[in-house]
């Protein structure tokens, strides 16, 4: 079990906890959206163990570790999650992340090109799950709950940025 790194709010390390000793400390996340190269975006249903409500969340993505940087972590949660190894293309969201008006984490989000085959953790992940660009901004739009909020922000600013045409 290794140590997750804990950072003050302005995101400088300052600790790394075993996840059990974790309370109220800010974290880092590193997350990962793939973009197959027929333009399709590919995302994961959580599993139950992972999210209660079976939200659509990013491709992979976790805690970062103690002396660990947000890029290998994306890369590591990726292998660990869907099985494969890929190569970051850019960083397209870095934003902080509040609940209850206290501050959680730090999510840090980069865009890969990846077609697979993928293999995915069923501990993880409980499906995989492929938009085409217009469904995608469709689904925001009609059903935004389906999609873990994290994830929905990061979307909103792929698309703004319009990486995916």
């Amino acid at each position: 079990m290794k140590k997750i790194a804990i950072v003050d709010n302005k995101d400088k390390v300052i600790d790394g906890l075993y996840h059990y000793q974790i309370t109220d400390e800010i974290k880092r996340i590193a997350a990962v959206i793939i973009i197959k190269s027929n333009g399709n975006i590919l995302l994961s249903k959580k599993s139950l163990l992972k999210d209660k409500k079976e939200r659509i969340g990013y491709s992979a993505g976790g805690h970062v570790n103690f002396f660990e940087s947000y890029e290998h972590a994306a890369v590591r949660e990726t292998i660990e999650e869907l099985g494969v190894s890929v190569e970051l293309q850019e960083e397209i969201a870095y934003f902080p992340h509040f609940k209850d008006g206290k501050q959680k984490s730090f999510h840090k989000v980069f865009l890969a090109i990846n077609d697979g085959p993928y293999y995915p953790d069923e501990e993880e992940i409980q499906s995989i799950v492929e938009f085409n660009i217009d469904t995608l901004r469709k689904e925001i739009l009609n059903n935004p709950a389906q999609f873990n909020k994290n994830t929905l922000f990061a979307l909103k600013i792929l698309l703004e940025k319009n990486i995916c045409r």
